[in-house]
């Protein structure tokens, strides 16, 4: 549904066929990360979605004996939001199925299932259980972990699957109301409890040898479970299954017209809350390559940049749930001193320490290679060029603040940061960028509101933040011109005098066939 508002949005026409009958009911997906609110912010929803998503305040880590050893903040706000949040999956695919009944452009189907897909150099037709066949030019295959489509393209998925199942349990009018998540590391059962909003809790326990899936569902079972936690009935337990995780990857993301995206291309174990984020970032790094191969001209080759941008930070981000798993069930009682040794070293060190404790291990939202202008050749080493931008808070010219995103708009962007920068993209309106029809917005820095030279110009300005610590890696490129993705990503720098090399090399990246 992120893909589908993400096109509908860019104008094109859209179908989303889904099997089920409707969106979900019950808690799946319960944690949503900066990214991901960049993205729902990009199709309108971030506004809508605020009363339902709850800013997370880190989580604390216990050995078996219930002994705090460790607890993790809630880490910087570089993008707008915070890095971890608490949500409820059937409040946002309300919200988006509501924002997708707002386009002409965008179907939906529900109690559909595809059976079978064929493809050609004009398109793909797709069979449906029902009879019915649809035909278009490109299809995105969001069909889950078994994907039916992946299994019929042939496509292996490689990595690993976990040993150990997991009961998960979510639950409502919990007593636990801390807006954190709590993980005991206990060897003889590691266990997780995630705070959910309106009054819930998440509750996730590892199965032990010898325990079966219909022996750890039945409601003497789990209260045993819960009994250091809290007294339940079942009336209280809204969902409950068994799971295995994966730590997996699709050979590959694009089959020629067909494209894999969420879980059809990737598993991750829970412990980073990385599955639905993924998707949500598979989705925004695929929509707009593709109105640009329908609407703007560019070579088909463009799509393969969506392998070769995601498949690094995909697995990266699965590495990162493995690491925090093995954290989490540590083998026996001599790993887990070890982990507790580890982090009380750690005290001795703040710059490690705040490396683990305020979440800046995450990987950096980066590509090292896709659609950017000469990506290993920068002006500066601190370039942002291959990165995400950073959104920080600016005034408009009335005093009112705002997130940059926001002025910048939902496709491209122009950002200059000086008058030369301002002058020249204000000049640009022909050609390429007449096709791509970037925003262009100037920045000021707080101790330069006033320029030297005054330039007509009906670009809008905002200014900075002088306290603001996200803003201040933009200024790496004040004297520079950056071109901004609809995805967030920079794509590429350059001085007012390089103008015209760079709209050239844009040009070659976009609509040219990509190497042998």
């Amino acid at each position: 549904m992120t893909a589908a508002a993400l096109l509908g949005q860019l104008g094109i026409s859209t179908i989303v066929v889904e099997r089920n009958p409707g969106v979900c009911l019950h808690p799946r997906a319960q944690t949503i990360d900066d990214e991901s609110l960049r993205t729902l912010q990009a199709i309108g929803l971030a506004d809508q979605l605020a009363s339902s998503v709850e800013p997370a305040a880190g989580a604390s880590y216990y050995d078996g004996d219930n002994h705090c050893f460790a607890r993790v903040g809630p880490g910087p706000q570089n993008y707008g939001y915070a890095k971890r949040n608490y949500m409820l999956q059937q409040d946002l695919e309300q919200q988006l199925l509501a924002r997708l009944r707002q386009f002409d452009c965008v179907a939906v189907v529900f109690n559909e299932t595809i059976v079978e897909v064929s493809q050609d150099d004009s398109g793909v037709v797709a069979a449906a259980a029902s009879g019915c066949f649809y035909e278009a030019r490109y299809l995105l295959a969001c069909d889950g972990g078994q994907s039916g489509i992946r299994e019929a393209l042939g496509i292996a998925m490689l990595g690993n699957t976990y040993e150990k199942d997991w009961i998960v349990l979510d639950t409502i009018d919990d007593p636990d109301s801390e807006r954190i998540s709590r993980f005991v590391c206990d060897p003889h059962r590691p266990q997780v409890s995630i705070y959910s909003p309106r009054g819930g809790r998440r509750y996730e326990f590892m199965l032990r040898d010898g325990e079966t899936r219909e022996q750890v569902l039945t409601d003497e079972f789990l209260a045993d479970l819960l009994a250091p936690y809290r007294e339940i009935d079942t009336s209280q337990i809204t969902r409950r299954a068994v799971y295995r995780f994966h730590a997996r990857i699709s050979a590959r993301l694009r089959d020629n017209r067909i494209l894999l995206l969420g879980d059809a291309a990737h598993l991750s174990p829970p412990f980073a809350g990385q599955g639905m984020n993924a998707g949500i970032r598979d989705a925004h790094n695929v929509a707009w390559k593709i109105a640009g191969v329908l609407r703007h001209g560019f070579h088909t080759d463009v799509l393969d940049s969506y392998d070769n941008e995601r498949r690094g930070p995909i697995w990266a981000m699965i590495q990162l749930a493995v690491a925090m798993g093995e954290f989490v069930m540590p083998v026996g009682d001599e790993q887990l001193a070890l982990t507790q040794s580890l982090m009380s070293a750690l005290e001795r060190f703040p710059e490690a320490h705040d490396w683990i404790f305020q979440m800046k291990f995450k990987p950096r939202p980066r590509y090292d290679q896709g659609l950017f202008i000469d990506l290993d050749k920068q002006a500066f080493e601190a370039s942002l060029v291959g990165e995400m931008m950073p959104q920080p808070m600016v005034q408009d010219e009335h005093g009112g603040h705002v997130l940059l995103d926001t002025v910048i708009g939902n496709g491209y962007c122009l950002l200059a940061q000086d008058d030369a920068g301002e002058h020249c993209i204000a000049s640009l309106h022909s050609g390429l960028w007449a096709a791509l029809a970037p925003s262009r917005v100037r920045l000021l820095q707080p101790a330069a509101v006033h320029s030297d030279v005054l330039i007509d110009s009906a670009l809008p300005r905002y200014m900075l933040q002088a306290d603001d610590a996200s803003a201040r890696p933009l200024r790496t490129h004040r004297d520079q011109i950056l071109l901004v993705r609809p995805d967030r990503y920079i794509a590429g720098a350059f001085f007012p005098a390089d103008v015209h090399a760079f709209t050239a090399a844009l040009f070659d990246l976009l609509t040219e066939p990509a190497a042998a």
